[in-house]
């Protein structure tokens, strides 16, 4: 469970909020005005997170040829689509209505 710490708390205590994270292997919360802004995690815990990434990216046939297709188009300096773009493409091609979908 993470638990949540507002910044000016975390620049008032940065040396033992490292050593808890470290330690607890649990993330911080940081919040800004009281919306969460970052997480803090363990070195540990962000290897282990980049890794299950990239075992998930390449370990299909599929997720290899989709990784070479994303990287061709980043090299022609095509903008990728965001996430919002993404499903009113999905959408549009269903014949759905985008603003009917909340």
């Amino acid at each position: 469970m993470s638990r949540a710490i507002n910044a000016t708390e975390v620049g008032n205590h940065i040396g033992e909020l490292i050593q808890q994270v470290v330690e607890q292997q649990q993330p911080l919360i940081i919040e800004s005005e009281g919306k969460p802004q970052v997480v803090m995690l363990s070195i540990a815990e962000y290897e282990r997170l980049l890794s299950a990434n990239r075992v998930e990216v390449g370990q299909t046939p599929l997720g290899r040829k989709l990784w070479q297709i994303r990287q061709q188009i980043v090299a022609t300096g095509e903008p990728l689509l965001d996430w919002d773009e993404v499903n009113q493409e999905v959408a549009e091609r269903r014949g759905e209505n985008r603003q009917d979908i909340a």
